[in-house]
């Protein structure tokens, strides 16, 4: 999905991480909802709206803190240098 991001196609890859988001948050999987999340927050990245992407990256990054995902060490930089 992240290369129809760099293809500059967002829409398509959004409509695939709104998907992933539902599923994971079917079956109660933490870590797979966080990566739906960063994935839209992304897709909104690209998109050029970054209120949306903030909020979804932002949502991603306390999920895996909260698992202690090894993915908040990065993603939390990235915020931290965007914000």
């Amino acid at each position: 999905m992240t290369s129809a991001i760099r293809r500059g196609e967002p829409q398509h890859a959004l409509i695939r991480y709104q998907q992933a988001l539902d599923l994971a948050r079917a079956v109660h999987s933490p870590l797979n909802e966080a990566h739906a999340l960063e994935g839209i927050g992304r897709c909104a990245a690209a998109a050029g709206e970054a209120a949306t992407a903030t909020t979804n990256l932002t949502e991603a990054l306390k999920i895996y803190q909260r698992i202690g995902a090894s993915e908040a060490i990065t993603l939390a930089a990235e915020l931290d240098v965007a914000g």
